[in-house]
């Protein structure tokens, strides 16, 4: 059963992409990341 993706999830993971893209490395203990899918 998958769960329908909600919009701050979304939200989230295009932010993740776009800063993965800017600073890969200092992106380990941001905001996005916390509330990421696990």
């Amino acid at each position: 059963m998958r769960r329908r993706v909600s919009r701050r999830k979304l939200k989230n993971r295009i932010q993740q992409r776009k800063q993965a893209g800017n600073d890969k490395a200092g992106n380990s203990s941001s905001k996005g990341q916390k509330d990421s899918d696990s």
